[in-house]
């Protein structure tokens, strides 16, 4: 998480008048293969989105959290995952921009 702090500590002062969105990544499709599983998988991707949802509603930041709209997805190889939920991430972040004021 130390990396993570530091990123977010040089990133916080450029954001202080803007809004920002932060992505949470997808939760880990079951095709994932078994030697990415420890540093890959649902418990560690779980982890980290709750770590860094932390660390930017502190900063004020919203978050968009992937994991519920992708934890019954269909993915062909456990990381990526196909049109349909990218435009249905493209969908919210367009539906989040859309209420930001214009500065």
């Amino acid at each position: 998480m130390n990396s993570i702090a530091s990123v977010l500590e040089e990133v916080s002062p450029r954001a202080k008048y803007r809004p920002v969105l932060w992505l949470n990544p997808p939760a880990s499709g079951h095709l994932k293969p078994p030697g990415a599983i420890l540093n890959q998988g649902n418990e560690a991707i779980w982890a980290f989105g709750t770590e860094m949802e932390k660390e930017a509603t502190k900063r004020g930041w919203d978050v968009l959290g992937m994991w519920n709209a992708t934890i019954q997805a269909s993915s062909w190889d456990g990381t990526n995952y196909g049109m349909s939920v990218s435009i249905l991430q493209a969908m919210m972040v367009i539906n989040w921009l859309s209420r930001v004021e214009s500065v």
